[in-house]
């Protein structure tokens, strides 16, 4: 298993990834950018897209956003492949990031964002 970040020759398989596992109908989508094929590209292009590969496939990956002004990374947006949930590699994504604080927005009662959030609490 290798946690990267992705660069602009993943930019399809990562478009493809987020459309298997993103849906309009839940509840925790807020935003219909997710859905934007070109943000998808715009934040590997950035440097602002992790992924994780197993057997030369896509089983995970991050989108975030670094603060400018506060040293702080928004975790904007993620999918995980239905196989690996529930095996912490959200969490070793996001170490990949720990150089600076990451802030998580808890969005209702969702139990996976709250569990995702609950080592340092929900900001």
């Amino acid at each position: 298993m290798e946690i990267r970040l992705a660069d602009i020759n993943d930019t399809e398989q990562v478009r493809l990834f987020f459309s298997k596992y993103l849906s309009t109908e839940n509840d925790a989508l807020y935003s219909d950018e997710f859905f934007c094929p070109d943000g998808v590209m715009a934040a590997i292009k950035r440097g602002q897209m992790i992924i994780t590969i197993e057997d030369n496939k896509i089983i995970g990956a991050v989108r975030f956003y670094r603060k400018k002004k506060i040293q702080q990374i928004s975790l904007y947006q993620f999918a995980i492949d239905s196989n690996f949930r529930g095996k912490d590699l959200l969490m070793e994504m996001l170490e990949k990031l720990r150089d600076t604080d990451i802030v998580v927005l808890c969005l209702g009662n969702l139990l996976s964002m709250n569990i995702i959030a609950g080592r340092d609490g929900c900001y």
